[in-house]
């Protein structure tokens, strides 16, 4: 490359200087991709609830999840915690991860805990 300069080829130093030109451009957008990629790995791994919490929806970490906390859950949302739930319409979870089930499994609101104590049952069912 020197030498193409210092000879004063210009053709040579020319295409040589594009190349180098355009591959540090292709280089910068790579690398930015991967950086937005990584950004929404991220998102993925540290999940969110949406929480009822002095009348307002908030949004909180998974981890700051206490019990007597609302959940709103959503179509695709993770669970966030062992919840009770309130009110449901055709409410299917997949619990491959925890039982292996091969299909989702319908969830219903009206379960009967009478009889029961509640430390027997548990927080969240």
């Amino acid at each position: 490359m020197a030498l193409s300069y210092g000879v004063t080829d210009y053709i040579e130093w020319g295409v040589i200087t594009a190349v180098i030109v355009l591959n540090v451009v292709i280089g910068f957008y790579q690398e930015f991709q991967a950086e937005k990629k990584m950004d929404s790995l991220r998102s993925l791994s540290s999940p969110s609830a949406a929480v009822l919490r002095d009348s307002n929806i908030q949004t909180i970490p998974t981890a700051e999840v206490v019990p007597g906390d609302i959940v709103q859950v959503k179509t695709g949302d993770t669970i966030p915690a062992d919840l009770r739930l309130f009110e449901a319409m055709n409410l299917e979870c997949d619990e491959t991860i925890l039982t292996g089930e091969a299909i989702p499994v319908a969830k219903d609101v009206d379960v009967n805990f009478s009889g029961r104590e509640e430390l027997s049952i548990g927080v969240g069912d």
